[in-house]
């Protein structure tokens, strides 16, 4: 019976060819918007969907009153701190980050990587999932870095690197400040948190006690 439905379908096809070309193009056009617009639809449900809390979760944004002094995502770093201290039942916990863009160097292998410089609650605010690590501290100390597996594995040609040392240049004469791997993150999504200003985060340090800047002793991170 479908043998007999095809024939037919391919006869009619043949008998009114432009109608039939017509007909095959609109089709073709039509279920090309609708995958665009599925695929579109499922990237934005995907958003920020491999964190934790993901209701509760808000963004810190500013509406400066000086046209181009900042971007909108952007907010001065002091405030989520204070709406912790002043709001502790309402602000649970906060993170804040800073990016910069330097040279990572391992032995005489060196790499330019995209650091965020930030609150050591990356782990416990987010819920990344930790490849190697505690993921209950994942910072242990202020000479301590987190990075994702595929830096880990570009840097030191395995994933399982925590315990191994890198040096990150700062601005201060190029001179180099050492970090030791404290954990391994899975690879954070694009679409994720971390990418909020279009750039692809695997090394994670904390603020204090970094070096990155001669005149930002502890300073708080410009991105929350």
């Amino acid at each position: 019976m479908f043998k007999n439905y095809f024939k037919i379908a391919i006869r009619h096809l043949t008998r009114h060819k432009q109608f039939s070309l017509i007909n095959i193009f609109c089709l073709a056009i039509g279920i090309t918007f609708s995958v665009i617009i599925g695929m579109y639809i499922l990237n934005e449900e995907s958003v920020n969907g491999n964190i934790k809390n993901l209701s509760s979760q808000y963004i810190l944004k500013s509406k400066w009153k000086v046209k181009e002094m900042g971007m909108d995502i952007t907010t001065i770093g002091p405030l989520a701190k204070t709406m912790k201290e002043e709001y502790p039942t309402l602000v649970e916990n906060y993170y804040r980050y800073n990016p910069v863009a330097t040279v990572v160097s391992v032995g005489n292998d060196h790499f330019k990587e995209i650091i965020a410089i930030g609150d050591t609650t990356l782990v416990s605010m987010f819920g990344f999932p930790v490849m190697y690590g505690n993921p209950g501290k994942a910072f242990t100390n202020n000479n301590a870095a987190v990075i994702t597996g595929t830096v880990a594995q570009k840097l030191f040609g395995t994933k399982d690197a925590v315990g191994k040392t890198f040096s990150m240049t700062t601005t201060v004469n190029n001179e180099k400040q050492q970090y030791t791997v404290s954990a391994v993150l899975k690879d954070i999504p694009k679409n994720s948190v971390t990418g909020l200003l279009n750039n692809d985060y695997n090394v994670f340090v904390p603020t204090i006690g970094n070096r990155y800047y001669s005149n930002a002793p502890d300073a708080d991170p410009a991105v929350g």
